[in-house]
């Protein structure tokens, strides 16, 4: 394990670490404890590939480092609440090199969040499952596509296996894709949604051209 592995096991446990220096309680020690732990292994095993997520998998890691944090604080107000306050004793300094810790936490996981969303995610060609498979009638002739500096493309042509005109087509693939794939699109069938997640701030647009026979449907993907 390389230096960076070591630093993700490490930060993953510091919550854990944070809370094993301030627990007072046997019942809220071993609850917030075993919740704590959960969040550690699932972080790290995202973060380490162990899980087969591929959806919003740096989300869930984002997710997973900042539960404790609102974990940890109800952990100590249930404490306060069970127990009463605090009282001077041997761990008083203990108890402040908890909480000094935790701000140090959240100020860390807090930036992490703040440059991933910052810096998003590497945009790909949109999938042509975006559209396919196609309603009755309706055919794929070709696919084009790439990615420039602004984001990335994909672009099919459809053709009517029924004779059907290209205004035809156009109003057959806009209810295909507003019923059948969930998109909202305007009066010249054109549409933007949310393609990624927090870390991956990226939109994905649809729109329709008729071109001779052909109605050309383009998918974008790029950076909000």
């Amino acid at each position: 394990m390389g230096a960076i592995g070591v630093f993700l096991v490490v930060f993953a446990a510091l919550p854990l670490v944070i809370w094993g220096m301030t627990v007072r309680t046997r019942r809220v020690g071993w609850t917030v404890g075993v919740l704590l732990g959960v969040c550690a292994a699932t972080r790290f095993g995202l973060a380490g590939a162990l899980f087969g997520v591929t959806v919003h998998k740096q989300d869930l890691v984002v997710l997973g480092s900042l539960l404790p944090i609102p974990l940890i604080i109800a952990g100590w107000l249930v404490e306060r609440w069970k127990a009463g306050p605090r009282t001077e004793h041997p761990l008083e300094n203990r108890q402040s090199a908890g909480i000094a810790t935790l701000i140090l936490y959240t100020v860390v996981i807090g930036a992490a969040a703040g440059l991933a969303y910052h810096q998003g995610g590497d945009v790909s060609a949109p999938s042509r499952d975006q559209l396919l498979p196609l309603p009755a009638g309706l055919t794929a002739r070709g696919q084009s596509g790439g990615c420039a500096a602004d984001g990335c493309s994909t672009v099919l042509g459809i053709a009517g296996t029924d004779g059907a005109t290209p205004e035809q087509i156009v109003q057959r693939l806009r209810t295909h894709l507003e019923s059948e794939r969930g998109w909202h699109l305007d009066a010249a069938g054109s549409g933007c949604r949310r393609a990624g997640g927090f870390t991956d701030p990226t939109k994905l647009c649809v729109s329709m051209k008729p071109m001779g026979q052909l109605v050309l449907v383009g998918f974008d993907s790029v950076k909000r």
